[in-house]
């Protein structure tokens, strides 16, 4: 009798333990490995549709596109106000990948533009941005664009790319975007396109500073 209760003792311990072990071990993995919550807007997805008289309709970005530019995040969006020519606003954004932020110019060339004008404009002061304008036969569009690194806006590629590598050595921020508004020249107004862009990038620019880290 003494021996059958030491046993039942023992096998009444021994479950204990197992059930307190697999108990803390569903903890921990709960703890360790926490369930994913529901995937977030992309970074230029945050970018708002409504921006001072503009409204913004998304347009659509095909697999291929984010393949070269090897980032999912990137935006294309076109922005109307009553009686006026659409703006239109392409970001590529990615926290570790330098090469999504290159000119555009390379890929409007490969796409059978001819580049007219490149030049720089003060959007605002110690604020230069690239400004094109691409021909195909008788169409132009003028652009302007910037890149952004972290806390760092600039309009040189090469300035962008270094201050990436420094922040990769020191541990910090070293995400990339390029932030490119576009829109059709009509006729011969360059000086129209050329106010469309400077007004529209001026009310961009603070959301683009608060939502691209």
């Amino acid at each position: 009798m003494a021996r059958r209760a030491k046993e039942s003792s023992f096998q009444r311990r021994y479950w204990t333990l197992i059930a307190v072990l697999g108990v803390t071990a569903v903890v921990s993995v709960a703890y360790l490995y926490p369930s994913r919550s529901a995937p977030q807007l992309s970074y230029a997805q945050r970018l708002p549709k409504a921006i001072g008289p503009w409204s913004g309709e998304d347009l659509p970005v095909d697999d291929f596109t984010k393949a070269v530019l090897e980032t999912d995040d990137v935006l294309m969006r076109q922005y109307d106000r009553p009686q006026g020519v659409p703006i239109i606003l392409a970001v590529v954004f990615a926290r570790e990948n330098r090469k999504v932020a290159h000119p555009p110019e390379v890929c409007l060339t490969g796409s059978g533009f001819e580049v007219e004008q490149k030049g720089k404009v003060q959007l605002r002061r110690e604020f230069p941005v690239i400004r094109l304008v691409t021909a195909r036969g008788l169409y132009r569009e003028m652009y302007y664009y910037w890149y952004k690194s972290g806390d760092l806006f600039t309009e040189s590629y090469l300035r962008q790319q270094m201050n990436i590598a420094a922040n990769h050595l020191l541990r910090r921020e070293a995400s990339a975007s390029l932030i490119r508004v576009s829109t059709v020249v009509k006729g011969d107004d360059f000086a129209g396109a050329e106010a469309r862009l400077r007004e529209f990038s001026l009310a961009l620019l603070p959301h683009v500073e608060q939502v691209l880290p």
